[in-house]
């Protein structure tokens, strides 16, 4: 159940241009003096929503001769997401390149209007699911010559990913299950068998599983026979379209009993998937499809936790970084394999397998060129895309992403690294254009990571959902985007003692626990010495350490924003109980429903320490099912007569993508800190 959600923490202090020092919480933070000004309007919230972006990749036809690239923007006026398909191709001597062709859609969905781009062998053929406003998502090939655009596929349920033999022929595709309809005379009024997921279901949090299709050039569609959850992006056919390969997430009730002889990294975090009831685990492997009798069948008795197939070559697969099955005479009796994963080759349809060497993994799908599209960016630089012809070492520019950012008034990104308790961290401050060393201004911090080298409006690119850094900057406020390790070496100097504290240094890797985070605050600040010097602090961490913060620290907090979050508390325990184990360990190990776990909980539980929240919290609820994610905590603090505020985002996504939905996110976040922050004195 606990999932990573987005928070926010604030902080009021004085941001110094030459801080004092830092003592023992670290290091002095050295903040510029230099701004970025371009023109004269100040940055809004539809402005990161109307920035174009690209999908970090250009797509190159099988001889190298063209390339094309998927732009997006938002539009909050039709509350579409307006996609282009760019196909490029250099001249007869290959020093320029020019746009030769252009399609447009546009997707009033969740889903993008245009993507898993893919050329067929022709080089004159693209393949792609698209959609356009009131549709479906479809599977669409574009003629480039003639600029032809052709619907391969007739669905009445979105297609959300597919497989291709290289000259097109045979597609192998995931379409959402069709919903059954009832005979009106056949329904029953008697009650119905509850399960762990109802509640979630009632709500709109349940999934639709997939069922995946066949189809050959002229024929209608044929279902395949599979069992489980697809993963829509990785489905692999064979070049002769005899075979596929499907890739099976599993639910605990379908984990084979053998597989806990396995040693997996987190070792007793991963065996306790095979002790739940039921629910989601980390767990996947891959089906082998006979797409002529349409039947799909486990390839390897044996786990994948991470990896994605290779691919095919010619009756082979290749997979990497997968476990291989304990009981095999094909490798003979190998100890290792309890803990090793490896680079395998499997035979269909024989399905004997080996180890395939180092070198055909690492060297797998690559395809030297001599030439790549790039993004010239940097954290105070929007990105333009550049063709860059490596053979002559020339590079010409392609496109300027969005030339309307030269109208807007831009304040200064630092980045900023520091040092405490032998964790190295980076950040980068956001700063107001007319950021001034000798003013005192309120600091908000984001989490959930920094990317030092791109250009983002919202602070960490597409998390829109949680964000909204420039935005906030442009009302005068300091942002901190925080916290990515910058080496994960750092990580072994933090010693860990007890079951919980070993779980929170696991999910801390893309984030860090709160009394780190505290302290890295008191050094930006420069204010180490005296915490009287802090107006005010405000504090929210992904997973459990914003709940825990809040109810455990002495520190007055000033406002707190918690999107798509969870606190792994009782009510969300037994909401959702398809995955126990996070709640049982980030809260002493011991499940509530025993006597001494239940004592645990009443004092690690944030849920049940409530009455020490004395900060003003506004939860954002990504969907229906996310309300019982916050709801202990909304109905908690409402009862206590508290300052809290729930927002519902009906049928959005955890990384939001309809323009609308985003600017409920990001504007809401703005006159949240506004008022708190500016208009309400405290």
């Amino acid at each position: 159940m606990c999932s990573a959600g987005r928070y926010l923490l604030v902080v009021y202090l004085g941001l110094l241009a030459n801080c004092g020092s830092a003592g023992a919480f670290g290091r002095t933070i050295q903040v510029g003096h230099g701004s970025v000004h371009r023109g004269g309007k100040a940055i809004a919230v539809a402005d990161a929503i109307a920035m174009t972006r690209w999908t970090q990749k250009a797509f190159f036809s099988p001889n190298g001769k063209r390339f094309a690239v998927v732009l997006r923007s938002g539009d909050l006026k039709t509350n579409e997401n307006h996609y282009r398909l760019l196909v490029f191709a250099s001249n007869d001597n290959g020093r320029s390149v020019r746009p030769i062709t252009v399609l447009r859609m546009s997707s009033s969905s969740n889903r993008e209007a245009i993507c898993s781009v893919q050329w067929l062998a022709d080089n004159e053929t693209i393949l792609f699911l698209g959609e356009n406003p009131g549709q479906v998502s479809e599977l669409y090939a574009f003629h480039v010559a003639h600029g032809k655009l052709q619907r391969l596929t007739n669905s009445s349920v979105p297609i959300l990913g597919y497989g291709t033999t290289p000259d097109g022929h045979t597609l192998l595709y995931a379409a959402e299950q069709r919903e059954k309809t009832e005979n009106t005379n056949e329904i029953s009024h008697e009650g119905k068998v509850a399960d762990l997921g109802r509640l979630r279901e009632s709500l709109g949090g349940g999934s639709r599983k997939l069922e995946v299709f066949v189809k050959k050039q002229g024929f209608a569609p044929k279902r395949i026979s599979s069992d489980g959850m697809v993963d829509p992006t990785h489905l692999l056919i064979s070049s002769d379209g005899e075979y596929g390969l499907i890739e099976n997430h599993l639910s605990s009730e379908d984990l084979p009993s053998t597989w806990a002889s396995y040693k997996f990294p987190e070792n007793e975090y991963m065996h306790s998937f095979f002790h739940q009831a039921a629910g989601a685990t980390p767990f996947k492997r891959y089906l082998l499809a006979d797409l002529r009798s349409r039947t799909a069948k486990p390839m390897l008795d044996a786990p994948v936790l991470a990896s994605a197939p290779l691919g095919w070559r010619g009756h082979s697969v290749f997979l990497a970084r997968t476990y291989l099955p304990l009981e095999s005479d094909d490798l003979g009796k190998d100890a290792r394999r309890e803990s090793d994963t490896y680079c395998a080759e499997v035979e269909v349809p024989s399905l004997r397998f080996h180890v395939a060497s180092a070198d055909t993994c690492s060297q797998w799908g690559r395809t030297v060129r001599n030439a790549r599209v790039e993004a010239r960016q940097s954290l105070n630089a929007p990105p333009k895309l550049y063709f860059v012809d490596l053979a002559r070492k020339q590079e010409s520019l392609l496109l300027d992403l969005n030339p309307q950012f030269e109208e807007l008034r831009f304040g200064r990104v630092e980045r900023i690294t520091w040092e405490t308790k032998g964790i190295e961290l980076q950040g980068g401050l956001y700063l107001p254009s007319d950021y001034s060393p000798d003013k005192r201004y309120p600091l908000i911090i984001q989490t959930h990571g920094f990317d030092p080298e791109n250009f983002s409006m919202d602070g960490r690119s597409e998390w829109s959902s949680g964000f909204a850094a420039r935005p906030l900057a442009a009302q005068g406020f300091v942002v901190l985007q925080a916290y990515e390790l910058a080496t994960l070496r750092t990580m072994t100097a933090w010693r860990v003692t007890d079951r919980s504290e070993q779980l929170m240094k696991r999910r801390s890797r893309i984030s860090v626990p709160p009394h780190i985070l505290l302290r890295c605050t008191l050094s930006i600040s420069g204010a180490s010495s005296t915490r009287s010097a802090l107006r005010s602090v405000g504090l929210a961490e992904p997973y459990v350490f914003v709940a825990s913060t809040l109810t455990q620290s002495n520190f007055r907090f000033a406002a707190v924003i918690l999107t798509d979050g969870i606190d792994c508390g009782y009510f969300g325990y037994m909401a959702s109980p398809e995955m126990p184990s996070d709640g049982d360990n980030l809260n002493g190990g011991l499940s509530p429903l025993s006597e001494k776990g239940l004592r645990v909980w009443l004092e690690k539980s944030p849920g049940f320490r409530l009455s020490k929240v004395a900060t003003p919290v506004r939860l954002v609820a990504i969907s229906d099912g996310a309300l019982l994610e916050l709801w202990e905590w909304f109905a908690g603090l409402r009862l206590q007569g508290k300052a809290v505020e729930l927002v519902e985002i009906p049928h959005g996504t955890h990384i939001l993508a309809k323009p609308r939905d985003r600017q409920i996110a990001m504007q809401g976040m703005v006159d949240w800190f506004r008022f708190w922050l500016k208009a309400k004195k405290i």
